[in-house]
């Protein structure tokens, strides 16, 4: 135990990218499949499936207690190339914020066209619109809509 990180039987680090876990498939197990047959695979080994940026690297503990999430306990972690406040969770919420956004800016636009308003006021109030200077004027009111 180094720095409270295990190294017993450690092998040589070797970065690589889960595709398919097979220990969470107990059918195949149960088949005897353990692994994927290698030439099932080797025509792709060198291929490029493209490029991804690293954001964040994480230290994880195998032997602690998984997040509620289902994902490793994190010891540490480092942000790469971001600031940090731009971690995933941030930039996943902008990109389901945004067509919500460009949504209700849609509404707003709709909203704002006069035959739209004068539809509202003719379903709310029964009856055409009242203008004075190109306003709209409450029925027994002076209030004008802007």
């Amino acid at each position: 135990m180094e720095k409270g990180i295990s190294v017993i039987g450690c092998k040589d680090f070797v970065p690589h990218l889960t595709f398919m876990k097979l220990s969470r498939t107990p059918k195949l197990r149960k088949q005897g499949i353990k692994k994927i047959d290698a030439h099932l695979y080797k025509d792709f080994q060198d291929h490029c499936f493209g490029e991804e940026t690293l954001m964040r690297l994480d230290l994880c503990s195998m032997l602690k207690k998984k997040q509620p999430s289902g994902y490793y306990h994190t010891e540490a972690s480092i942000l790469f190339g971001q600031k940090c406040s731009d971690t995933i969770k941030d930039i996943a919420f902008r990109k389901e914020l945004k067509p919500l956004l460009d949504k209700v800016m849609d509404i707003k636009k709709l909203l704002a066209l006069p035959e739209t308003r004068a539809q509202i006021y003719k379903e709310v109030f029964g009856t055409r619109p009242i203008t004075r200077n190109n306003r709209l004027v409450l029925p027994a009111e002076t209030k004008v809509l802007t």
